[in-house]
């Protein structure tokens, strides 16, 4: 599987190398999960209770498609999200109780800040000067 997946992506990794150690570890977790979740389903049971989803669909129980490197380095780049919306998603984090007054107070302040950058300027641009 691993040199399967070096082949496909066009890379090389030293057999004795930490980044092929870390390969091999990838691999064999994905098989691990895959096959538990396969045998889960067999025996009519529902998948065990942590699949890890980095490397199983929970649907099938199978290893998740991957994209090879060439081709996630042919899509388009994501849009870079406002720094309104990433406010937006700060504010709104369930782990972080904020009462209302607070979130008024960031969003007043950040409100003005946003406003003299340009709310479209995306976060690597800002520097420390800004």
């Amino acid at each position: 599987m691993a040199h399967t997946l070096m082949e496909e992506n066009g890379i090389r990794l030293p057999e004795g190398s930490r980044a092929f150690q870390q390969l091999l570890e990838i691999c064999a977790d994905t098989f691990i999960e895959a096959k538990r979740n396969e045998l889960a389903q067999l025996r009519g049971r529902a998948v065990h209770d942590a699949p890890n989803p980095h490397y199983v669909d929970s649907v099938t129980g199978r290893p998740k498609d991957y994209l090879s490197l060439g081709d996630q380095l042919a899509m388009p780049p994501e849009p870079t999200p406002s720094l309104t919306a990433l406010m937006d998603r700060f504010l709104d984090n369930p782990n972080k109780l904020r009462t209302d007054k607070t979130k008024k107070s960031i969003r007043g302040y950040l409100g003005v800040v946003f406003q003299i950058l340009g709310d479209d300027l995306p976060v690597s641009d800002i520097t420390e000067a800004d």
